[in-house]
Formats: structure tokens, sequence, C-alpha cells
């Protein structure tokens, strides 16, 4: 079950099935090694989360930080790092967009 949720990208799912299997069987390798993989990535995961809310609440810096924190982690999620990091480009292009309007506007 955890193999298959870490497939679906839902890492805190998989981190509770291998930490289920681990009380089971506390000497098991394979499973203590994907319990620390999935582990890392659901912390990884939840930056990601935390960064997406810096980046709605127009705080760019704090979630370009938060981003290359998770990144710096992450083995498995670069591509979801890669999205992130583009809305928070376009995020930066729109700000300065609205920031020209404002000057043409003002005539200045």
């Amino acid at each position: 079950i955890g193999a298959r949720l870490e497939e679906e990208g839902r890492w805190g799912a998989a981190r509770n099935e291998y930490r289920l299997a681990l009380s089971l069987d506390p000497d098991s390798p394979d499973v203590a090694q994907a319990f620390a993989r999935a582990d890392v990535e659901a912390r990884a995961s939840r930056t990601l989360d935390e960064a997406r809310m810096a980046l709605l609440r127009g705080n760019l810096e704090k979630a370009q930080t938060l981003l290359g924190e998770g990144r710096d982690v992450s083995l498995h999620q670069d591509e979801l790092f890669d999205a992130a990091e583009a809305e928070i480009a376009e995020a930066r292009l729109s700000a300065m967009y609205e920031d020209a309007l404002h000057y043409e506007r003002d005539f200045l």
C-alpha cells in the first residue's frame, strides 16, 4: 500500500503505511528505508504547501525561500517544485505589469 501511495505522490499517507508496517516488523530494513524516504518527501511536500500559501498571500520572497528549502530535501518531487517556481515567476511578472499600468495611468 505504501509503495502505491508513493507512486501517487501521497507521501504523508505512504509514510503512515510504512510506520504501521514498521510497528508490525521493526527489524525490516526495506520498510525502514521506505519509511525514511516517505518521511523526507512528506516534509518536502509540507514545505511546498507552505510555499504555495505564501504565494497566495503575496509573499513571494518567503515562497521562494520555502521552495529552495523543500527542493534541497526532496528527491522525487522536482516537477512540483518547478511548477511552483514558475507560478512565482508569473506572479512577479504580473506584479510588474500592474505597476506599469499604474505608472501609465499616472502619466509617469
